[in-house]
């Protein structure tokens, strides 16, 4: 168990320097591939973030449950519509001139 926590430490500080020294060549232009480090670095943020969630008591997954007429509802709100349509009749769309061949 110990031997575990070390090596788990020890990975976190490689990770860290790594990091840094990615930042630094960054922005000193001397990244080769900087989408690749950007990319490297988005996902050890997201491998890191849960745990960290978890120990500050933050929730790591937010479930809503909700039907359709309430998602539809918040978004005729957000869209400022007060009144939605919910029964029309269809109308022909009008034809157009004729084009020349």
């Amino acid at each position: 168990m110990d031997g575990a926590r070390t090596s788990a430490l020890l990975a976190a500080r490689l990770e860290q320097a790594a990091l840094e020294a990615a930042v630094e060549q960054v922005e000193a232009g001397e990244a080769k591939d900087p989408a690749t480090v950007a990319r490297n670095a988005a996902v050890t943020k997201g491998i890191n973030v849960n745990p960290v969630l978890k120990l500050t008591g933050r929730p790591t997954v937010i479930t809503e449950y909700r039907n359709a007429d309430d998602i539809l509802d918040s978004l005729f709100k957000r869209l400022g519509i007060e009144e939605p349509i919910v029964d029309a009749d269809v109308v022909a769309a009008p034809s157009g001139p004729a084009l020349a061949a």
